[in-house]
């Protein structure tokens, strides 16, 4: 969850409807997006893809968020209004969408209470009945979750408790930033967590297997990665070892049978001689990484929780290794 300040909003926004939910006074937002085809550094976004960009956004009152959804089409509609199209939805009739001539794609903005939802959809062809359809059922998912949030007043919005579950004041932070940035130092659930990774689905079908429920992340994914949603925030596993893991990790599982299995699944050929001396369920290994950049990862279990640290180098790796131990150790009172 971000407050929204103007260079905030486009994207996921365009410009102009940027303009028009500055206008009724958003006060936060979040935006998630996929697509069918892997991108990369190179190809982010591409015309034969399936994507799915969607933004949820909340204004102070009911009335504000009509009539953002109302002006941001509008806006949206009218910056090219000779190329841009009416796409009435059968299930939404509420629902302001738009098409443009010879553009694969659909836009469409409701208002559902204090909260809009606006969603962008591409299909191969751009078959319009097939945008409708996927617009559908992401209004369908989205609006059926907005029931069960309820909006936050902006004096809310700051009183947040970032780390409910204390996770983040058991993550090593070697950096001591205490900024909050959900690619750098954030606490989530598993449905929080999953917004930042390359494959959720496999890897929500991982995490629920092995009933891993929180996740505390921090140590600079974000400088060390670059954009994270590339190569997504962490992509902890990948078939049982850890891939191109740069930064801190913190998963807690429910019980400390679950939690060993998770330490199990992680780095599962560690090398014995990386083994830092003294700290009891740790194991470490170099991993392969991108260019010159050594990649040495150790994994560290205590009780129903499973740290794992990165360095460049090994010694600092395993002195990571050995702070986070310590840290769970001396923070179980909490």
């Amino acid at each position: 969850m971000a407050i929204i300040q103007d260079y905030d909003l486009s994207p996921p926004l365009s410009g102009a409807g940027a303009v028009a939910a500055l206008r009724n006074k958003v006060i936060f937002g979040f935006a998630s997006g996929s697509m069918d085809i892997q991108p990369n550094e190179i190809v982010t976004r591409s015309v034969n893809a399936t994507l799915l960009t969607l933004t949820v956004l909340q204004f102070p009152s009911n009335n504000d968020a009509e009539q953002a959804a109302i002006d941001i089409e509008a806006n949206d509609f009218n910056s090219q209004a000779d190329l841009n199209h009416r796409v009435p939805l059968d299930r939404y009739p509420n629902a302001h969408s738009h098409s443009q001539s010879g553009v694969p794609a659909l836009e469409s903005t409701i208002a559902h209470g204090q909260y809009i939802v606006s969603v962008f959809t591409q299909t191969p062809g751009g078959d319009i009945n097939a945008l409708k359809s996927l617009t559908e059922k992401a209004f369908d998912r989205q609006i059926a979750m907005l029931d069960h949030l309820p909006p936050l007043s902006p004096v809310e919005v700051i009183k947040q408790d970032i780390d409910p579950d204390r996770m983040l004041r058991r993550l090593l932070n070697p950096d001591e930033d205490w900024e909050p940035d959900p690619r750098s130092l954030a606490a989530y659930d598993l449905q929080g967590f999953l917004q930042f990774q390359a494959d959720p689905l496999s890897e929500k079908r991982l995490y629920q297997s092995l009933h891993i429920e929180k996740f505390g992340v921090g140590g600079s994914y974000f400088r060390i990665l670059g954009d994270y949603t590339h190569q997504g925030l962490s992509d902890g596993f990948q078939s049982g070892t850890v891939k191109n893991l740069q930064g801190d990790l913190l998963y807690r599982s429910p019980n400390i049978s679950s939690a060993h299995d998770t330490w199990l699944k992680i780095l599962n050929a560690p090398d014995p001689s990386m083994t830092p001396k003294n700290v009891p369920d740790t194991k470490c290994a170099q991993l392969p990484t991108e260019g010159d950049v050594k990649n040495f990862t150790c994994a560290v279990r205590y009780r129903q929780y499973v740290g794992l640290v990165w360095g460049r180098q090994l010694d600092d790796a395993q002195q990571r290794a050995a702070a986070q131990y310590a840290l769970l150790a001396n923070s179980q009172g909490m």
